[in-house]
């Protein structure tokens, strides 16, 4: 027997089991490898984008303190605009660096309906909002009492309205019990927490409204000008009998939309509107921004709510990542 021979047969098929093994690893490491790379590549154009969309709320907050507008429209909220082309020159596909854009909206708070606002005097308007998008007066009034009751435990809307007591017995006999918060509202989704409310409900009236100030419990505001139009019907049903002419502000409001035509009531009528808690410019605008990163079109989106500072430029107060 050569034994030299077969353990060199023995050793030869043992390197090539080995190389084989390396080989096999060395792919399966180029592999990982390459997935790592791409991964880190993908966090960084993720990070770019959102970098961008920061970038684009600052962007828009250095506009509004430098050119605060006198009056918000659908076009222009926060600050002062030729017309709307000037609003995409500002805002659309700006150049955050050599790398990202971004693009970016402003409106404003005032276009709608404050869920912290509902008091005796105001909670009809959310009814009639409800009403609007097609429910039954019924279905509309017990919602809006109930969102009333929902922030103000001491509040006798709901009772009056209702013919019941608060609806704290109807939150504790759900299969998930809970309390109504009789606070305000931290969010809109919130509202699918309070009684009646449907999520078929909340989608029609969402974008319609807004908690935002939160503080502001049993103060609403709203802004003809910038208002949806199925709150522009509502408004002019909340003016007849307090408004001179409400035809006149709803006319108006309908020509500011179409034409661009500056706001053309006199001193006396613009002291009534605001008197009636209705406002020319807000105190509280939304402003998106939709960061991208150029080489691979990644996007990040950032909203926030900022306020006006008494003492100048503007504080944020709800901030919000996609």
């Amino acid at each position: 027997m050569n034994v030299r021979a077969d353990r060199s047969g023995i050793i030869l098929v043992s390197v090539l089991a080995v190389f084989t093994v390396l080989t096999v690893f060395a792919l399966s490491l180029g592999k990982i490898t390459s997935a790592n790379a791409l991964f880190l590549e993908s966090r960084i154009a993720q990070a770019r984008a959102r970098a961008a969309s920061i970038s684009g709320i600052n962007y828009a907050v250095n506009l509004m303190t430098r050119f605060p507008s006198t009056v918000d429209s659908p076009w222009q909220c926060g600050l002062e605009l030729n017309g709307p082309a000037q609003a995409e020159e500002y805002f659309k596909d700006v150049k955050a660096d050599q790398h990202t854009t971004f693009s970016v909206t402003v409106t404003d708070e005032s276009r709608r309906l404050n869920l912290n606002g509902m008091n005796a005097a105001t909670y009809t308007l959310l009814a009639q909002l409800i009403q609007q998008y097609g429910f039954s007066s019924d279905v509309a009034d017990g919602i809006a009492a109930a969102v009333v009751d929902w922030v103000d435990a001491g509040s006798e809307v709901y009772t009056t309205k209702m013919g019941t007591q608060g609806a704290e017995d109807y939150y504790m006999q759900l299969p998930v019990a809970y309390k109504p918060k009789n606070a305000p509202f931290d969010v809109v989704e919130e509202l699918l927490m309070v009684k009646g409310v449907t999520a078929p409900i909340f989608e029609k009236i969402k974008n319609d409204l807004t908690v935002f100030p939160r503080q502001a419990v049993g103060a609403m505001k709203l802004n003809v000008w910038t208002v949806s139009d199925q709150l522009l019907k509502v408004t002019m049903d909340d003016l007849v009998g307090k408004y001179p002419d409400p035809q006149k502000v709803i006319s108006l409001a309908q020509e500011f939309r179409d034409t661009v035509q500056p706001v053309k009531l006199d001193s006396i009528e613009q002291a009534t509107l605001l008197s009636l808690n209705y406002v020319m410019v807000s105190d509280h605008y939304r402003i998106r921004s939709v960061g991208e990163d150029l080489a691979s079109r990644r996007t990040a989106l950032v909203e926030a709510i900022v306020t006006k500072n008494p003492k100048g430029g503007w504080t944020i107060v709800h901030w919000m990542e996609e």
